[in-house]
């Protein structure tokens, strides 16, 4: 039975011969193309019984891994993927594949291999990749920054001499550095997350009302003084510093509360400013002594200096 009528008892592979949008050629055990679909001349230019290996890829022997050889080998069907050279000398990507056609006894007769263009799919799958790859290195830079930041942020967290007090938004304490630990007056970290809310850190709880409000309008207030207590309610002097965190989406998760214990300036500053009231009585009964002779003038003018800082 001639190819030509084989073709027009089975449409099927009619069917595949006359595709317009893939490459179909009809191959004999010889490697010659015995037939081929209009755009497969159109786009490789063949020539009556031309050996397959030399349209498709300019060879001048068949190709070491050829799937029409295996499919007469073995009567099966294969694919591989396989660059090929086009009429004006493009090279395209394929999806090759070979369709063995036998007849009523179960002989081959030829075997189809059709071929599909894949050059654009291909340079898109590549930029796909080439972006997945700049996305991943991206990410690990990025990553990698923030594995740094963090451990930054850790050694400061840890060696700072001033106490950090992490929270919720409801102002739970949720981590709290060694600094803070020792400023408190506890032992372990486990003692300070007891206290639970910092509220309970505060002498005065308008003083933390304020403080929450201030920082919640602003996103931070810089050394805010008030008194605090720690363990067995023994109280300090303090300047806090505080600022909000938020999410992608700005809302409030918590609150930074950065801790200095001021009580031995606050102290120091009392005592200069009890150091200045007494200068200010003697020069007042220096002045008065020097000014009047008058004993009683200058009883009574003391009492009255002493009266006025009092």
């Amino acid at each position: 039975m001639k190819t030509e009528e084989f073709l027009q008892e089975h449409k099927y592979y009619r069917t595949l011969i006359d595709s317009a949008t893939d490459y179909v050629v009809a191959i004999n055990r010889n490697y010659q193309i015995i037939m081929a679909n209009e755009l497969f001349k159109n786009e490789f230019g063949m020539q009556s019984n031309e050996f397959c290996y030399r349209v498709w890829k300019n060879r001048e022997e068949k190709c070491e891994e050829c799937l029409v050889e295996k499919t007469y080998r073995d009567g099966r069907g294969h694919w591989n993927v396989e660059n090929v050279i086009m009429k004006g000398g493009r090279v395209a990507n394929m999806l090759v594949r070979t369709i063995p056609v036998k007849n009523e006894r179960g002989e081959i007769v030829y075997v189809l291999e059709r071929a599909t263009d894949i050059t654009k799919r291909q340079h898109i799958q590549e930029n796909i990749d080439n972006l997945v790859d700049n996305l991943e290195e991206m990410l690990a830079n990025r990553l990698e920054e923030l594995q740094k930041s963090e451990e930054k942020y850790r050694t400061i967290f840890e060696r700072s001499r001033d106490a950090i007090i992490l929270t919720n938004s409801h102002g739970r304490i949720v981590e709290v550095n060694q600094a803070g630990v020792q400023i408190l007056g506890y032992k372990t970290q486990k003692d300070v997350l007891a206290r639970e809310s910092t509220a309970n850190l505060f002498v005065e709880k308008q003083d933390f009302i304020e403080l929450q409000k201030r920082v919640a309008q602003e996103g931070f207030v810089v050394e805010f003084e008030t008194r605090l207590k720690g363990k067995n309610d023994s109280e300090f002097y303090a300047l806090i510093t505080s600022n909000v965190t938020v999410d992608v989406t700005g809302k409030i998760t918590g609150y930074v509360l950065i801790i200095r214990d001021i009580t031995k300036r606050k102290m120091s500053q009392q005592q200069i400013e009890k150091r200045n009231i007494r200068l200010d009585i003697l020069n007042s009964i220096s002045k008065t002594v020097s000014s009047s002779l008058n004993l009683d003038e200058i009883i009574s003018s003391t009492i009255e200096k002493t009266l006025e800082v009092l």
